[in-house]
């Protein structure tokens, strides 16, 4: 019981302060916390935090935070990072009181809710997440929810935490889908947008290994266009088998003579995608010169990369929007019908680019000699991205739309204690 009150008295003082605090902030200042879905390893999350910071300042943000251990250099933009991981994923309320104290900073605050919401993956530190998001409403910031995928086969939890959201946090959906499955599942209005991925720039920083360029002219150069392959290690856990049946389709665009760009996307998992990656590369001895390694970068080089390959073959939804930024087609093995959503608003024929992880399991060469039979048809979905890219990206930056300065908060506002 005296821990309790301990741990109320401290929580207090914490938004004490961060109401203070956001009193004295001028009003006109925008100022900015973003809260990432999961913790490092993913260059999805990064490409889309990235987005979100480098966004945030064209419109007038003079200060971008994220609350995320510092240390991973695939993100970019951040003036700061705020390590929130032990009240995210340990449930410490003395991390989180720190955090709350620093919330009065802040004029907004963003949450990118993408794979998560739906409770998919770790609905207790999601539901920390969005605890953050009311304790910042409560010390007079602003909040919203953006980029947020919805599955179908969302936890009852996780729905009833959304169902308990504070009305005033909107809620910005980054599919169709996704809009619908949320507006079913709290009865409230969905702003409809899409993946904040599409805002990434391609760059050229110094400091990164980008052979893979080099790689691709000079295959192109001898004629042999290149092929991008990601192999997702969650799909594995789900389809076991799922990355040896890649070594019948490699078999099949070698004879079709392309090369092959490896491409690992994530860093978390054990085996990882750059695991699975190297395996199948050590399956090709006699034809190692026809295949690149490329190792993590930051998403805005990763899509310089990507830019140069005539189609990736990927397991991973971010990789291949990146790819559609740079205007290279993707198929996509999926393991959910948000892939299908992003086809659609691309104005991609899903049908044709779409598949079932399953199909390549049970019928690895079969699979191999349909997908490079598709090959010749990626120029005329290239053509479709070129038209349908500023749109996308237009949308995209509807998760920003109508930011106005937030007013502090009256000192009477307070949260209870959970």
């Amino acid at each position: 019981m005296i821990r309790e009150l301990t741990i109320r008295a401290m929580l207090g003082k914490a938004r004490t302060h961060a109401r203070r605090v956001a009193r004295s902030r001028a009003r006109a200042t925008l100022t900015a916390l973003v809260v990432p879905p999961a913790a490092k390893g993913s260059i999805g999350d990064a490409a889309m935090a990235s987005a979100a910071a480098g966004y945030l300042r064209k419109v007038g943000f003079t200060r971008v935070c994220i609350a995320l251990a510092p240390g991973w250099d695939a993100i970019t933009g951040f003036d700061e990072y705020i390590d929130a991981d032990g009240w995210f994923y340990d449930q410490r309320r003395s991390v989180s009181a720190r955090l709350i104290r620093r919330l009065g900073e802040f004029s907004h605050s963003f949450m990118i809710a993408a794979d998560c919401l739906d409770g998919s993956y770790n609905p207790g530190s999601i539901s920390r997440r969005l605890d953050i998001l009311e304790e910042h409403l409560a010390a007079g910031g602003e909040a919203r929810l953006i980029n947020a995928s919805f599955r179908k086969q969302a936890l009852p939890l996780a729905v009833e935490r959304l169902r308990a959201l504070d009305p005033r946090i909107g809620i910005y959906a980054r599919d169709p889908h996704s809009a619908e499955r949320l507006r079913q599942a709290t009865d409230r209005p969905i702003s409809e947008t899409t993946d904040l991925a599409f805002l990434v720039e391609s760059d050229r920083e110094e400091g990164h290994d980008l052979s893979g360029l080099q790689f691709i002219a000079r295959s192109n150069a001898a004629g042999r266009p290149v092929i991008g392959l990601n192999v997702n290690f969650l799909i594995e856990k789900m389809h076991p088998g799922f990355g040896l049946a890649h070594v019948e389709l490699i078999e099949a665009l070698l004879r079709a003579d392309y090369s092959i760009l490896l491409l690992p996307h994530d860093s978390r998992g054990n085996p990882s995608d750059a695991d699975l990656l190297r395996d199948l590369r050590e399956r090709f001895p006699k034809a190692i010169d026809r295949f690149f390694f490329q190792d993590f970068l930051p998403p805005p080089l990763e899509q310089m990369v990507l830019r140069g390959l005539h189609c990736l073959i990927t397991s991973r939804m971010h990789a291949a929007i990146l790819a559609m930024g740079a205007m290279t087609p993707s198929i996509g093995f999926t393991y959910s019908d948000k892939f299908e959503g992003i086809y659609r608003l691309a104005g991609l024929d899903h049908s044709r680019l779409l598949f079932d992880p399953a199909e390549l399991v049970n019928d690895p060469a079969g699979m191999g000699a349909l997908l490079v039979g598709r090959l010749p048809e990626m120029n005329s979905h290239r053509r479709v991205l070129e038209r349908s890219l500023p749109s996308l990206r237009a949308k995209a930056a509807e998760n920003f739309a109508g930011i106005t300065p937030a007013v502090p908060a009256d000192a009477s506002r307070s949260l209870e204690v959970a």
